[in-house]
């Protein structure tokens, strides 16, 4: 295999694990402040991510915090692991499941509000 070819296979094996992630994270967003959201980012330069895992430039990863220096960074790689710690017990799932039904329910009612003419 060269390097062309490792190199997509491994943007495949990302691409493949943040599809996967993506309902988890969602929940595991249930348990965060709503300001500290984790969110997908575009790699502009090669990041080191928390657990000193590398994020190569162009590579997908997840962000939590504005676009700087001063925000938090995780490879899809140590996503994974953060998810299987945060989401492992039943309860953890059912507050994150609650808390993001709350926070809809109020994202409902203010569009309700806005709607409304007065």
């Amino acid at each position: 295999m060269n390097d062309t070819t490792d190199s997509a296979a491994q943007v495949e094996v990302n691409q493949t694990l943040l599809l996967k992630q993506a309902p988890l994270v969602a929940l595991l967003n249930g348990l965060t402040d709503e300001q500290l959201q984790w969110r997908r980012a575009f790699g502009l330069q090669d990041y080191m991510d928390e657990f000193g895992d590398l994020i190569p430039k162009g590579r997908t990863h997840y962000r939590q915090g504005e676009a700087t220096n001063n925000c938090l960074r995780l490879s899809t790689r140590s996503m994974e692991g953060v998810l299987k710690v945060m989401l492992s017990n039943r309860l953890a799932i059912n507050l994150a499941k609650r808390i993001n039904a709350e926070r809809l329910a109020q994202l409902h009612a203010a569009l309700d509000a806005v709607a409304r003419p007065q």
